[in-house]
């Protein structure tokens, strides 16, 4: 393919040995980064028979992921909802995930010991929400109108 059109170098007022000259260095240089269609496919079967694939599940990704997915669905399990929503991030990294570990609701209780401020108290009536004052008095009336009567009963 080359760069330039004789008749576009032309309308630009070259002579023609200016123009072989350039058409020959073009050309030249494309073919320095050119490849033979037989070479670039014996170099990619060469490489795909030297590549062995590994399974997905071998990938450090899948196990991030995995990780990531078993992390996710542990902490929207009920065992974790003694831990306040801005802490089970802290907690989760604080827990045992090897094999064979300990279940997750003792080291919970465990770890509400330690760090009592991490967690809801399930016994502590200051958790519950308050709405002001306790109600007392009675129900509002609303404002009698006099009537004529009412001054007639009095006797006024």
């Amino acid at each position: 393919m080359a760069l330039f059109k004789r008749s576009e170098l032309k309308k630009q007022g070259l002579t023609e040995e200016q123009i072989d000259y350039l058409m020959t260095e073009s050309n030249r240089a494309l073919a320095n980064d050119y490849m033979l269609k037989s070479d670039a496919e014996e170099q990619l079967s060469n490489a795909l028979s030297n590549v062995k694939p590994q399974p997905v599940e071998e990938t450090d990704e899948y196990k991030t992921l995995l990780a990531e997915n078993l992390k996710i669905k542990t902490l929207q399990n009920e065992v974790f909802d003694t831990v306040k929503k801005p802490y089970k991030e802290i907690v989760w990294q604080h827990l045992n995930h090897n094999d064979g570990h300990v279940p997750y609701v003792e080291q919970l209780a465990e770890m509400s010991k330690q760090m009592p401020d991490l967690f809801i108290n399930q016994n502590d009536e200051s958790v519950k929400p308050q709405f002001g004052a306790d109600v007392t008095g009675e129900m509002p009336k609303g404002k009698k109108a006099s009537t004529f009567i009412d001054y007639w009963k009095r006797g006024d």
